[in-house]
Parts: C-alpha cells; sequence; structure tokens
C-alpha cells in the first residue's frame, strides 16, 4: 500500500489532466485510491476521494454497477474505521442491495459484499443476520469456484455458529 499510494497519485493526476474530474477512468483511480488510504490509515484524506468517486459512480450505476457498489463498499469500510458504525453498516447493506438487485447472484463483488456486512453484523452482535449472510455468500462462492473466498466464509461462519451457541447456552442458563 505505501508503494501504491505514489503511483496511485501520479495515475490520478495525468487522467484528470488526459480526461478530466468527470470520466469514469478518473473516478475509479480515486477510489483505488481512497482504498489504499484507508488501508494506510490516512482517513481523512481518503474521505474526499471515497466521496466524490459514490457521487459520480451514482450517476453512471446502470453503465458500471460494479464500481459504485466497490466504491459504497470502501466508504463503508472507511466510516467503519472513523468509528461510525451504523453509518458504515447502512453504507454496506446499500451496497449489497445493489449487487443483489444488478449482478448475477455469484458475482464476486456481490458475495464479497455480503461477507463484509456480515462482519460488521457480527461486531455489533447481530449473529443471525451475520450467519444468514455468510451461508449464502459461501453458497454462491462455492457455486463459482472461488476456494480461497469459501474457505474464509466458511471459518468465519463456523465461529459464528460456535459463538451462537454459546450465547443460546449463556440464555437458557439465565447468564
Amino acid at each position: 500500500n505505501d508503494e501504491a499510494e505514489p503511483l496511485l497519485q501520479t495515475a490520478l493526476a495525468s487522467l484528470r489532466a488526459s480526461f478530466g474530474e468527470q470520466h469514469m477512468l478518473t473516478c475509479e483511480a480515486r477510489q483505488r485510491l481512497g482504498a489504499v488510504l484507508v488501508a494506510l490509515n490516512r482517513l481523512d484524506e481518503a474521505e474526499p476521494e471515497l466521496e466524490a468517486a459514490v457521487a459520480q459512480f451514482r450517476k453512471w450505476s446502470d453503465r458500471s454497477p460494479e464500481s459504485l457498489i466497490g466504491a459504497l463498499g470502501n466508504l463503508a469500510s472507511l466510516r467503519w474505521r472513523q468509528g461510525h458504525r451504523d453509518d458504515a453498516v447502512a453504507t454496506q447493506r446499500e451496497a449489497v442491495e445493489l449487487a443483489n438487485t444488478m449482478l448475477p447472484p455469484d458475482h464476486f463483488v456481490r458475495t464479497v459484499g455480503m461477507t463484509n456486512l456480515a462482519l460488521m453484523l457480527e461486531q455489533q452482535d447481530q449473529l443471525g443476520d451475520a450467519v444468514d449472510l455468510l451461508r449464502e455468500a459461501r453458497e454462491w462462492a462455492q457455486k463459482a469456484g472461488r476456494k480461497g473466498e469459501v474457505v474464509i466464509q466458511g471459518e468465519r461462519l463456523d465461529a459464528l455458529l460456535l459463538r451462537l451457541g454459546r450465547d443460546q447456552e449463556a440464555d437458557a442458563i439465565g447468564r
């Protein structure tokens, strides 16, 4: 990520000069730069890049749904890291809802978005919803043959089910 950031800054400057601020490639570079800045924990710098990318991709959602959904997911990640948990969940939920209506069920962007939402919901103790999302995402990733994704989803699902079982046992004995 440290190496990607200056390359993306250079590419973004070149794209702005060649195509302008409203071009799809410029917007995509802003989104990718924003994601890298989030990973580098430079959240204040990431925010305008991701917000601008989301706003622009909304105008083109019919042409490039993956870009809008990805930008929303990156914005949700930013909001989560900023501590705006409810906003992050709402943004990630919007990304998943768009993916459910605009992408094939086994599309990678869809299943990753579902997995990310499940992880957020898990941390907010919405375990049942997280389990449902992970089960569905894993099923579609499995059908698409993405073994690495299936393993990650399966491990997370197993941990959630174990946790759910413990929570249900604790409830039964009155904690």
